[in-house]
């Protein structure tokens, strides 16, 4: 764990939020004195659209190829033979 003082924080806060976001953790300290804890939110609190970017960079998976006709969702379904 990092030990930043206010006033480094408040002027090096891109560097600390790119350490942040690569997994560090920043204690913010006041006149040596532990004040706050700065750390990178967990992957299940980003959004739905950064987490399939994600997945998609990560190659987890793909995006379509093609774009897919919607109208069939819109027919009614077939009633079964049983």
């Amino acid at each position: 764990m990092k030990r930043v003082a206010v006033t480094d924080l408040k002027n090096r806060l891109s560097e600390s939020l790119r350490l942040v976001k690569r997994g560090e953790t920043i204690e913010i300290v006041e006149r040596s004195t532990p004040s706050a804890r700065i750390e990178a939110l967990p992957p299940a609190a980003a959004s739905g659209k950064d987490r399939l970017a994600r997945l998609v960079r990560e190659d987890i998976v793909q995006r379509p190829r093609a774009k897919r006709d919607l109208r069939v969702l819109r027919k009614p379904p077939v009633a079964s033979a049983g």
